[in-house]
């Protein structure tokens, strides 16, 4: 049976002449593989039950079919509704991802890799400046725990090469413990000059994953400014009343109760709604305290 996801992926041989505009398909194609999803969605409405109480771990089974490349990646399940819900990393150039301690992250960032492996075809290239994720490099081969003044000047060269031969490849781009990565760095000036590229390449996205805390002392700098929004997001955990990082349009008391870390907030245009977030790496019985 034919999927969101296998509109979203479809590629087409190019001809040299008389061939189709190559950015008109592919957008066509996305607008083909929401509608299906939604129109997925209502079906699924109609024939099947709705789950009476969240799942005591938000599976992959339990949210993939509304998976559909970057445009929709399901980060949990809404408390209130039971709906699934969903960020789309195509948006914004810059996303963000936090919570009060980098570490309350672990499980949720894993869970998400997995859904950008299948959303990018594997084009996932994760920057772990804390050394912490262990990812298996077989699953993972754009690993990086070192060389970030490298990996940052070859991935711009990759960005200038597909800029240049005109190709349509959809990525992601994780960089684990901001704070840390930047001070590592001995030029800056590189990851500015790459979010520009990915500025007008438009089909990577970056996320960045830290505590507020730490996020907080670059919002100001340019790279940050310029790129990133602070409407839109995840939060992992409690404390995001205290945290003063995303802009919140209006603070509720749900905002201000203890959460253990398999629960958070997904914050679209200022507003934020409580989820389980997905967690494709514990067992039952597993503790999800900080």
């Amino acid at each position: 049976m034919l999927t969101p996801l296998d509109i979203e992926n479809k590629k087409f041989s190019k001809q040299i002449m008389n061939g189709y505009n190559v950015d008109e398909v592919d957008d066509f194609l996305d607008e083909i593989g929401v509608d299906f999803a939604k129109k997925q969605k209502e079906v699924n409405k109609t024939s099947a039950k709705k789950i009476p109480t969240l799942p005591s771990i938000v599976k992959f089974n339990d949210v993939q079919s509304d998976l559909i490349g970057l445009k929709s990646v399901p980060v949990g399940i809404n408390k209130s509704s039971l709906d699934v819900e969903v960020m789309d990393y195509t948006m914004n150039v810059g996303n963000v991802i936090s919570s009060t301690r980098l570490q309350n992250t672990e499980k949720f960032v894993k869970s998400l890799l997995e859904e950008f492996r299948i959303a990018t075809n594997n084009n996932v290239i994760v920057i772990d400046g804390i050394k912490e994720l262990m990812l298996n490099t077989s699953l993972y081969p754009n690993y990086y725990i070192s060389d970030y003044d490298k990996v940052l000047e070859n991935l711009i060269k990759y960005i200038d090469e597909l800029i240049d031969k005109k190709q349509q490849i959809v990525g992601v781009i994780v960089i684990y413990g901001i704070y840390k990565f930047l001070s590592k760095l001995d030029d800056t000036d590189n990851l500015e000059d790459l979010l520009k590229k990915l500025k007008k390449y438009e089909k990577i996205s970056v996320i960045i994953v830290d505590d507020a805390i730490k996020i907080k002392k670059n919002r100001y700098d340019s790279w940050f400014n310029d790129n990133f929004v602070l409407t839109d997001g995840v939060w992992v955990g409690k404390g995001v009343s205290d945290s003063s990082l995303f802009n919140i349009a209006n603070f509720s008391r749900e905002l201000t109760k203890e959460y253990k870390n398999n629960m958070g907030f997904i914050i679209s245009e200022s507003t934020p709604r409580l989820i389980k977030l997905i967690d494709f790496v514990s067992t039952e019985g597993d503790d999800n305290d900080e």
